[in-house]
């Protein structure tokens, strides 16, 4: 049964803001470089959502680094960014473009609001923890949310509690070079960021933690003694994490509804694949599972669609570096659109002195411009 009704309200309306601010300021910003380039409601939409969260993942980082308090400045950014958007689409054509697939944007929209709240709702759900919390899953024995999640999936490992730590070190001013690593064997220089810097705005404004007042604890894991991150892991922050988190990962409804329409599928027929995903019991669990692999996937499928059915191989090469930063495992995915382009660069006879004109080069100078600045978060 549900824990706790008024929490699981609140949660849905946080992820409702969320679902509507996220396309909200990424349309506006793709529509200012691409306005002239004729494009699909579906598309500007599934588009925009990839650019307006890496928008928030840039105000994270710069709300992350503020040394004293966080909140006014969040809620000051927040309303400013929103606010700018919403002149933005009353000043300019934008939502006569996106009137051609209202129909398609109002089921994808609402496929994934649905699987977020359908996630919500099960991390709302009490449970019977095991008896035992076996080492090797749960480096962290307690009956927290975070370890409550990683039950529930089936013990899967604490992946799910890295990237709120990454927010957590941001927002309590920790030190990635003095508490390190961030888990046993985990380095921030390793992990996702994209998800934890995405959070950071959200629960800046919202209800950031205190600063942390001196060295963490620690604790005895594996026959070895570590950072005690155990202490951060406080229910009331990990939630606000959490409902940031299952609408990042179930953005992969957006990247599957824009590849169905791109492939000639009907509405009708889009609508039954998206409710396959909706209700598919390995997407809730991805969705849930706070590691970012599903966040990954939604922009590997925007980078696919781009090569594909665009031939932009500079905004392919974006998306896939976002992948790489939601989950590293990504780089396979990106290294092969690399080895594609490749291929074709050398049909189409971009050798020699046109090399900085094939889109092999392109893409690949925009997959590291992207991922280049991360390149600080190693200790």
């Amino acid at each position: 049964m549900i824990s706790y009704v008024p929490q699981v309200l609140f949660d849905i309306s946080f992820a409702a803001i969320i679902c509507l601010s996220i396309p909200l300021i990424g349309i506006a910003t793709f529509h200012i470089f691409f306005s002239r380039i004729k494009s699909k409601g579906l598309e500007i939409f599934a588009y925009g959502s990839g650019i307006g969260v890496a928008l928030y993942a840039v105000v994270g980082l710069i709300i992350g680094n503020l040394s004293s308090n966080s909140q006014p400045a969040a809620i000051i950014i927040l309303l400013l960014l929103n606010a700018a958007a919403i002149l933005y689409w009353t000043k300019t054509k934008l939502r006569s473009q996106l009137q051609s697939d209202a129909k398609e944007i109002t089921v994808t929209w609402s496929s994934w609001f649905l699987l977020s709240i359908l996630c919500i709702g099960i991390s709302n759900l009490t449970i019977k923890f095991p008896d035992n919390l076996f080492d090797g899953p749960y480096v962290i024995k307690n009956h927290n949310l975070h370890v409550k999640i990683q039950t529930i999936n089936g013990h899967l490992p604490a992946d799910n509690y890295l990237p709120y730590l990454v927010g957590e070190f941001f927002l309590r001013d920790i030190s990635f070079a003095d508490e390190r690593p961030l888990m046993p064997g985990q380095e921030v220089s390793n992990r996702p960021i994209l998800m934890a810097l995405v959070s950071i705005p959200f629960r800046a404004a919202l209800d950031p933690p205190p600063k942390q007042v001196g060295s963490l604890p620690k604790f005895k894991y594996a026959g070895s003694v570590w950072p005690d991150v155990g202490t951060l892991g406080d229910d009331r922050y990990f939630r606000q994490f959490l409902v940031v988190g299952i609408v990042l990962n179930a953005m992969i409804i957006i990247g599957a509804g824009l590849l169905f329409r791109s492939l000639g599928l009907s509405l009708r027929y889009t609508f039954i694949g998206l409710l396959l995903i909706t209700f598919s019991p390995y997407y809730i669990s991805q969705v849930l599972f706070t590691w970012p692999k599903a966040l990954a996937a939604f922009y590997l499928l925007l980078a696919i669609h781009a090569l594909s059915f665009r031939g932009w191989s500079i905004v392919a090469g974006v998306f896939a570096a976002l992948a790489y930063l939601s989950h590293p495992y990504a780089i396979v995915f990106a290294a092969s659109f690399g080895l594609y382009l490749l291929f074709q660069s050398v049909k189409d006879g971009y050798l020699g002195r046109k090399i900085f004109l094939s889109p092999l080069f392109k893409y690949s100078l925009a997959f590291f411009l992207v991922v280049l600045p991360t390149s600080c978060f190693r200790p």
